[in-house]
């Protein structure tokens, strides 16, 4: 049974619609290992690391409210993820107890858009262009992602160089792999669709699935879309790669497919 109280607003970050990009190191990689059939493409895709960077930066809060920013962001161009610790501009004791629930809220985001960038690299593989459901399950996945972290206790992330792929330990008889993965969708699925309206994500679905297409300079034909989307949907849990979307039940999973249908191209 699943004993760790999941609260939405305590765990779910304010966070960008990510943009998914391999930067040029990874492009090196690949050209490396294309022929090399002994490596899959989560093999490949985990081989190459990201720059982690954590900043700071302030946020002015009120009595009406406070500034909206992003927590963190995947750079399309640079394979950079960066990370906001926010600081009050205010020096007012409203200011510091804002800030303290921000960073509390956000703390697991790291892993969000780390799964933005390990999902770039399975994006290199796709043999056409990225469509927008495409990136709304990549966005989902990512969500999953910062769940995830919550439920491994995940710490973190220091400055530096790091792998994409991330290891999850959820261990029995604390946790029922079958129930977390559960609760991690329904929590995922209700956050994509309360930030914001259909509209607003088919927007930003459109605009980062036409960067993609049109920055990829290597595209192998590889991997198809329903491969592609579960990979998104694969972590790697107590040692080895679990598509977590297959242990929820034939209605969640039916509900997740849902959305990321609102976004195909008709």
């Amino acid at each position: 049974m699943v004993n760790k109280k999941t609260d939405l607003k305590r765990i779910l970050a304010i966070s960008a619609c990510g943009t998914a990009l391999a930067g040029a190191l990874f492009l090196t990689t690949v050209r490396h290992n294309q022929n090399n059939k002994k490596n899959s493409v989560r093999d490949i895709a985990g081989a190459s690391y990201t720059q982690f960077v954590r900043d700071t930066i302030d946020v002015f809060v009120t009595k009406e409210g406070y500034i909206r920013a992003d927590d963190g962001q995947y750079e399309v161009f640079s394979d950079i993820v960066t990370r906001h610790y926010f600081r009050d501009g205010t020096n007012s004791e409203l200011g510091k107890y804002a800030v303290e629930v921000i960073n509390e809220n956000t703390k697991y985001n790291d892993y969000h858009e780390l799964k933005h960038a390990f999902n770039s690299r399975i994006m290199m593989h796709r043999n056409c262009d990225i469509t927008p459901d495409v990136e709304a399950a990549d966005e989902l996945s990512a969500r999953v992602a910062a769940f995830l972290a919550f439920f491994a206790d995940k710490k973190p992330v220091k400055n530096g160089k790091i792998s994409p792929r991330v290891s999850y330990i959820i261990r029995a008889p604390y946790y029922d792999l079958k129930q977390v993965a559960e609760t991690v969708f329904y929590e995922s699925l209700k956050q994509s669709y309360d930030n914001g309206n259909a509209e607003h994500y088919a927007q930003g679905y459109e605009i980062n699935a036409a960067l993609t297409s049109e920055k990829l300079p290597l595209k192998t034909p590889r991997i198809k879309k329903q491969a592609m989307i579960d990979e998104f949907m694969t972590f790697d849990i107590n040692g080895k790669p679990v598509n977590m979307l297959n242990l929820v039940s034939d209605g969640l999973r039916a509900a997740v497919y849902e959305y990321v249908d609102l976004f195909k191209q008709r």
